[in-house]
């Protein structure tokens, strides 16, 4: 895309984007928005720090590294607008909830043996699907139904099953 990094080439205006845009730098379209991801980039260190500490499987600093990529995409995007900010910031969303399904991984009878690899690979063809139509057409809604059907999915295959 010719225009990727060109202000305002996103599909999203958030509100700061219409009530705020540019009122506090010219260089940062969506301040509020902006900073409001440091929070975000804390939990992600966090997260990486406690899945290192305590010897977490993979899946677990691979979703914290998710989590920090989604922070620094959204800072990028909110602060320019920009196509390109705004896929680094929603491609991450979508592996971080990938890397939650892969922390369920052996947790469950649908999250393990054979019916874990079926489910892995019919969710990872859903969304490979669903990311492939998004990115062809544009169309932001393909985006949020399929980062909403992996978080009600993940939250199905769990069953509301508590675990210790």
């Amino acid at each position: 895309m010719a225009g990727g990094w060109e202000a305002g080439s996103g599909h999203v205006v958030w509100c700061e984007g219409v009530t705020h845009l540019h009122r506090f730098s010219p260089l940062i379209a969506e301040m509020f928005n902006t900073i409001s991801n440091i929070a975000t980039l804390m939990a992600a260190g966090y997260g990486l720090t406690r899945a290192r500490r305590k010897r977490l499987p993979r899946a677990f600093g691979f979703s914290d590294l998710c989590l920090l990529s989604v922070g620094l995409g959204s800072m990028v995007f909110h602060a320019t607008r920009s196509f390109y900010g705004e896929m680094m910031d929603e491609l991450p969303m979508s592996a971080m909830a990938f890397g939650y399904m892969w922390c369920l991984k052996g947790t469950h009878k649908y999250t393990s043996g054979r019916t874990w690899s079926l489910v892995l690979a019919v969710y990872s063809l859903v969304v490979a699907i669903a990311w492939g139509s998004y990115l062809f057409y544009g169309w932001y809604d393909v985006f949020t139904t399929s980062f909403t059907a992996q978080e009600v999915g993940r939250t199905c295959i769990c069953g509301g099953q508590v675990y210790p």
